[in-house]
């Protein structure tokens, strides 16, 4: 071999370790992009969790109480029917 061919085959293997070096810079970029998009995601998904949580604790009271509210209005107007329909017999 000669010093024509060794520089030849120096340069080829410094251009494939800088093509080899490119692969790696954009696969971190694109890593790090990802992580990114994950760490927003989360931060996302406490937001929800957090507004479901406060809106479940708000709503937790409420719901029953409504809940309640018809049942003690019911039970005497079903009663007052009842007693209205066997005077009718």
């Amino acid at each position: 071999m000669n010093q024509a061919e060794i520089c030849k085959l120096s340069l080829e293997v410094i251009e494939l370790q800088k093509r080899d070096l490119q692969h790696q810079q954009r696969t971190i970029a694109l890593l790090e992009k990802r992580q990114a998009m994950a760490t927003e995601q989360n931060r996302l998904n406490q937001q929800v969790i957090t507004m479901v949580s406060d809106t479940l604790s708000k709503n937790e009271d409420g719901w029953m109480e409504r809940l309640w509210r018809r049942i003690r209005v019911t039970e005497p107007a079903q009663n007052i029917l009842k007693s209205k329909h066997k005077k009718k017999r």
